[in-house]
């Protein structure tokens, strides 16, 4: 069987040597062992019928086995028998390239085999396949500005399905995306760049990705539909009158406003929700800009998302402190409201709770208060306008401001 093989490898070799083909070479006679491959060539996805075509075997750069296509009748296939050889019994790694004869190309493959003195490999009737790499042509990712949520990128299927706002105009979307390696991409034969051309996604949009080397290409299917918001929200509130910006904290779902000197106790409010949110007082919906608020008591809005699964309760205390924080009911008195020093007082009638907030809802200071004076320490970083709230035992809140 080895002298088969040795056989075929010159007959290849003088054919090789008589065209305009790669100079790989081997010598047969500089090597002890030797070990035999049969197999096929898969060339870009098509199975290899040219006699010119090569195989060749390496070991880092120096040549161990070349072989050719060569038809055999009785499989009806054009098998490679290839001999490598090597001077150790087991150790060296075989890497390989083919000569295309069709396009005059080299191609490395991403095989790789460990050497094994008389190991066979692949039989006429089972042949190892060596395959050239398929550049690819597929979508690494996809987004729009308008999205509100990751894009679903499926490589098997080429799809991808998105989801975005309702207020977007899904007839002028622009995409951004990135491609596999050299890659691009067309809708309608025309060429897409991203985050620059845009498209009508109004219906499943198909892309053309065509591969690097122009031997792939796929057709993606884009589809986007759009859906309704979950959030339910404040993301601004404000009345008339108001002393510096609201003090708005999402994460308990409180607002609180200082509004100067007012003989109202009603007051329109002005604000903004969540996309396409809506808001109530008890059962009456609520306009920003048109609806009253009573600023008596602390008020409770139910905001509703777009989709109407979210629903968040929010609370609005509105205070009208005295020039020197002085409640209605003389009960509290705070002092001084505009401070020199890292200090104020706070004088009331009953044991109460206090939390220290800047304008941006962050928390500075909590902590209790008895009835009589308490002197209340600041750090020297707590500057600015600072919101005081104050909460009885019966879980009625004010809110006042000093000014550090």
């Amino acid at each position: 069987m080895k002298y088969i093989f040795i056989s075929i490898l010159f007959i290849q070799l003088l054919v090789t040597g008589a065209l305009a083909q790669p100079d790989w070479t081997v010598s047969h006679n500089d090597f002890q062992h030797s070990m035999t491959i049969t197999a096929i060539l898969n060339i870009e996805g098509t199975e290899s019928n040219d006699e010119n075509d090569i195989l060749g075997v390496f070991v880092k750069n120096e040549c161990r086995g070349i072989s050719k296509p060569t038809y055999v009748l009785s499989f009806d296939k054009h098998l490679l028998y290839t001999m490598i050889f090597s001077n150790i019994n087991q150790g060296d790694t075989l890497t390989f390239k083919i000569y295309d004869a069709s396009t005059d190309k080299i191609i490395p493959l991403n095989d790789s085999i460990i050497f094994t003195a008389d190991l066979s490999i692949g039989t006429s009737d089972n042949p190892y396949i060596f395959k050239t790499p398929v550049a690819k042509a597929d979508f690494l990712n996809f987004s729009f500005s308008e999205q509100v949520s990751p894009a679903e990128v499926d490589n098997k299927n080429q799809t991808i399905k998105i989801d975005i706002r309702t207020d977007s105009d899904i007839t002028n979307l622009i995409a951004s995306f990135t491609l596999s390696e050299g890659a691009k991409a067309y809708v309608n034969e025309i060429f897409q760049e991203s985050g620059v051309i845009s498209n009508d996604f109004s219906d499943t949009l198909k892309y053309t990705v065509v591969s690097s080397d122009e031997q792939n290409q796929k057709k993606w299917l884009v589809i986007v539909k759009r859906i309704l918001n979950n959030e339910a929200k404040f993301l601004d509130f404000s009345v008339p009158n108001q002393i510096g910006e609201s003090m708005i904290n999402p994460d308990t779902k409180n607002i609180y406003i200082n509004i100067s000197g007012n003989d109202t106790d009603s007051l329109i409010a002005n604000f903004s929700l969540s996309l396409n949110a809506k808001a109530y007082i008890g059962s009456t919906k609520q306009e920003s800009g048109a609806s009253y608020i009573y600023i008596t008591t602390p008020v409770v809005y139910l905001i509703v998302s777009e989709n109407e699964q979210s629903t968040e309760y929010w609370t609005i205390t509105i205070a009208k402190p005295t020039g020197i924080g002085l409640s209605p009911n003389n009960e509290i008195k705070i002092y001084p409201t505009i401070l020199k020093n890292s200090y104020f007082n706070i004088e009331t009638i009953k044991s109460q709770t206090f939390e220290i907030y800047n304008t941006k809802s962050v928390l500075i200071k909590k902590g209790e208060i008895k009835s009589g004076k308490n002197k209340i320490h600041l750090k020297s970083s707590s500057q600015g306008l600072l919101f005081i709230r104050l909460t009885d035992n019966e879980n009625h809140i004010k809110v006042y401001k000093v000014i550090k």
